[in-house]
């Protein structure tokens, strides 16, 4: 019964939320694919293809039959996926930059010098 559900469930899913839903489409294929090869009987599967698929949209007379089929139009443009990143906020603190004018750059509060981050690499002091 559960395992039921579950399939139930991921089926709902699929359908509803990703493209499987165009799967359903497939007899409109076969039955176009035969409506193809009536008008031209040396039409093989993998030409109809080709022309349904690979090669430039064609408006013609069935072009409202061939936009039926699996994969030619997309019914859910509206869903998608929307990341927000946001960077953090560092208060800043104004630092003169030249004695001589009257310019000020930024820098972070939490600014460290070079000078401080290669102290590390020295030997030890006392032994």
């Amino acid at each position: 019964m559960k395992k039921s559900i579950i399939l139930l469930f991921l089926a709902v899913y699929l359908l509803s939320a990703t493209e499987l839903h165009q799967l359903l489409r497939l007899p409109v294929l076969v039955v176009h694919f035969f409506e193809h090869k009536q008008e031209q009987p040396d039409l093989s599967l993998w030409q109809y293809i080709k022309i349904h698929y690979a090669a430039e949209v064609v408006v013609d007379a069935d072009f409202e039959r061939d936009m039926q089929l699996p994969f030619k139009s997309v019914s859910h443009g509206g869903t998608s996926t929307v990341a927000a990143i946001v960077a953090p906020v560092y208060p800043f603190v104004a630092l003169p930059f030249n004695q001589h004018r009257e310019t000020f750059i930024e820098r972070p509060v939490h600014f460290t010098s070079a000078a401080h981050l290669s102290a590390i690499w020295n030997p030890p002091k006392s032994c």
